[in-house]
């Protein structure tokens, strides 16, 4: 049985990059939440939550 690096808390996290990209286009391109979580999910398919 494999373990999870130590940086990992919870059971589900998105990664730097996928924090990164939501971070750029909420405040730098200023989408709102809902639209930067239906961008990802449509390129990337992942089910972020909207909220903030």
């Amino acid at each position: 049985m494999s373990s999870f690096p130590g940086s990992v808390s919870e059971s589900v996290q998105y990664g730097p990059n996928v924090r990164a990209l939501g971070l750029h286009l909420t405040q730098g391109q200023m989408l709102p939440y809902a639209r930067a979580a239906e961008l990802i999910h449509d390129v990337y398919g992942l089910a972020v939550s909207p909220g903030n």
